[in-house]
């Protein structure tokens, strides 16, 4: 099973976006300074990042390309979609995702394929007060 965690940055702020422009919202919104970096590939990401992050939902595979496939569900498939249990509103997994793996491995959706995640994302996701944060 793997955990998608996916930054959710609120309406608004979206809109903000066509009124302000990229640079101006960035500044003004760190949800929107974190979305923009880390969809251009895992060099945008910094560990201050991973707070950010809301768990949005389970897929219940195998492996991290598996949890691609199967979350992206190119063909409306039922019994992809039974693999899946959603907890919040998403987007199609994509680059700047993240997935946590069966052994706590944090894995990066980049450009083409997963990177292993440095330890220091490691522990800050691993920490009580992370944890806190999400089962508030």
């Amino acid at each position: 099973m793997f955990r998608l965690l996916q930054i959710q940055v609120p309406r608004e702020e979206f809109d903000a976006v066509n009124e302000m422009g990229w640079t101006a919202a960035a500044e003004k919104f760190p949800k929107v300074e974190a979305h923009l970096a880390v969809t251009s590939g895992s060099e945008g990401f910094v560990d201050s990042y991973m707070s950010l992050y809301t768990h949005v939902s389970d897929i219940y595979v195998d492996t991290p390309e598996q949890a691609f496939h199967t979350h992206n569900n190119p063909y409306g498939s039922q019994e992809e979609e039974d693999k899946i249990v959603r907890y919040e509103r998403q987007h199609s997994m994509s680059v700047g995702d993240i997935l946590i793996g069966p052994n706590d491995e944090v894995l990066f959706c980049d450009n083409m394929g997963f990177v292993q995640m440095l330890s220091a994302t490691y522990n800050l996701y691993r920490s009580p007060t992370y944890r806190e944060q999400r089962t508030a």
